[in-house]
């Protein structure tokens, strides 16, 4: 009975195991049905979407190509255009390099002028400072002048009446003279002896500035021309008995015709001009006229001395030292000759007055400037070389 009790047990469960294995079964093939039916619907969707698909992907085909060929006729103008920018912009750039070259080129040689350029300046304003400070005084000696001219002028008048006046009775005289008869020989001596006297004080009249030394043919009222030669033979009396050193030239002296006249203003300015001319027998006939100081002020306060070293006449310069000018005065800016003779760079000029040895080598300016200094400055290396060995720094 248990056995039959577990078989019919067994057996149930079996059976109940079968059923719903069956249902399971049944189950899923209803859900394979639906799995199935869902699958068709799928590969129909499927299908419809392929082939909008396939429509989108012509149309989006069609519409690539139409908007890429037309982007490509745009990039190939934009590509036209901008190769011509380019050509252009190369144009440009080739001008631009040629102008930067010659801008370069001007550069250059600006810079070079203007370092040029840059010395004169300062040349230029230190003459304009110069000209600056003077000014005043120059016009001043200007209306001076002017004031004299204008006495000269007036003393010119009445010496021209003064010889009118004189003509006019030499021509009554003469008048006179041809009623005179023969056989009056005292008569006509004594008419000619008052006609000669009345002849030579009429040639001995002369204008200002000028002298009366023509009329007298006297060899002894005029002064030798001959400059005096500074030889080491005639100076061995100084106190410096270095060979090498010499003194200025004794000073030559001139019968003046009228030792207690007054110096002419006009000749002192000629022989201002000739002396800075370098015109040594202008020079020697105005001091041989006299009437004039040798050590005369003219531009700057220079004397004639000085603006002959200033030039560099260094046969005037000694002339001049040798008739007595004075070569210890200084101009204006406080220079002496050899300052002047050093800033020309005439190294004849430079000797000799240093050979004077009158003028300190190392004498200062106003502004602190030796000789030297002037040498060195104005790019005279053989006057700078030979103030040096004479102990100038």
């Amino acid at each position: 009975m248990n056995e039959d009790y577990i078989g019919n047990i067994i057996t149930g469960h079996v059976l109940r195991e079968v059923q719903s294995v069956k249902a399971n079964v049944q189950y899923t093939k209803s859900q394979l049905k639906t799995l199935a039916e869902q699958l068709r619907r799928v590969e129909r969707d499927r299908d419809t979407y392929r082939k909008s698909l396939r429509k989108q992907r012509r149309r989006l085909t069609e519409d690539i190509r139409a908007s890429q060929l037309n982007r490509t006729v745009a990039d190939l103008r934009d590509a036209r255009m901008l190769k011509s920018e380019l050509n252009q912009t190369n144009d440009d750039l080739c001008d631009t390099k040629r102008k930067v070259i010659g801008l370069t080129e001007d550069f250059i040689a600006l810079n070079t002028s203007c370092v040029t350029m840059r010395s004169k300046v300062e040349s230029c304003m230190d003459d304009l400072q110069e000209i600056q400070l003077r000014l005043p005084t120059d016009i001043q000696s200007l209306t001076t002048q002017l004031n004299q001219t204008k006495e000269d002028l007036l003393d010119t008048k009445e010496v021209i009446s003064g010889l009118s006046e004189d003509f006019i009775a030499l021509n009554r005289s003469c008048g006179m003279r041809k009623e005179v008869k023969p056989s009056e020989g005292n008569e006509s001596s004594l008419t000619t002896s008052s006609l000669s006297q009345m002849s030579l004080t009429t040639s001995t009249t002369t204008f200002p500035g000028t002298t009366a030394a023509s009329t007298d043919p006297s060899p002894s009222n005029t002064a030798s021309l001959a400059p005096v030669k500074t030889q080491n033979s005639d100076l061995h009396a100084s106190t410096d008995p270095s060979p090498n050193t010499t003194v200025p030239p004794t000073p030559l002296t001139t019968h003046d015709p009228d030792p207690h006249a007054t110096p002419s203003p006009a000749a002192g300015r000629r022989l201002y001009s000739a002396s800075g001319a370098g015109d040594l027998e202008t020079v020697k006939r105005i001091l041989a006229a006299g009437h004039v100081d040798i050590n005369t002020r003219g531009y700057y306060s220079r004397t004639p001395v000085m603006v002959a070293a200033r030039r560099g006449h260094s046969v005037v310069v000694e002339f001049l030292v040798g008739r007595g000018a004075d070569v210890s005065l200084v101009d204006r800016g406080g220079n002496n000759v050899l300052h002047l003779a050093c800033i020309v760079g005439d190294l004849e000029t430079v000797k000799l007055i240093v050979s004077w040895n009158v003028v300190g080598i190392n004498a200062r300016s106003n502004k602190g400037r030796t000789a030297v200094w002037w040498a060195r400055h104005w790019g005279h290396q053989r006057v700078v070389e030979f103030m040096e060995s004479r102990g100038g720094h």
